[in-house]
């Protein structure tokens, strides 16, 4: 399933933080997995997903990939990808 992204409707305009992040500095975090920005899978499993994995998402380790399910592999999203992708 794809991530459903928290938008400037879903903001108070009493919420500061997420005035100032989500819809002034276009954070991208699911409403669904709780995923953001470089800890986001390719795909969304659908329910939050809990702090020691996102970790391991963010640092490449691994993803989730709908039909597939947790697999061993670098989500895009992930800074690990770019660094790869870059040579580093």
């Amino acid at each position: 399933m794809e991530h459903d992204f928290y938008t400037s409707s879903d903001i108070s305009p009493d919420d500061n933080w997420g005035q100032l992040n989500i819809v002034d500095g276009g954070l991208s975090i699911c409403k669904v997995c709780k995923g953001m920005e470089g800890s986001l899978t390719t795909d969304c499993p659908g329910e939050p997903v809990p702090f020691d994995t996102d970790q391991k998402v963010y640092k490449g380790e691994i993803d989730f990939v709908e039909g597939k399910g947790w697999v061993e592999q670098i989500s895009q999203h992930s800074p690990e990808y770019w660094r790869k992708k870059r040579g580093e």
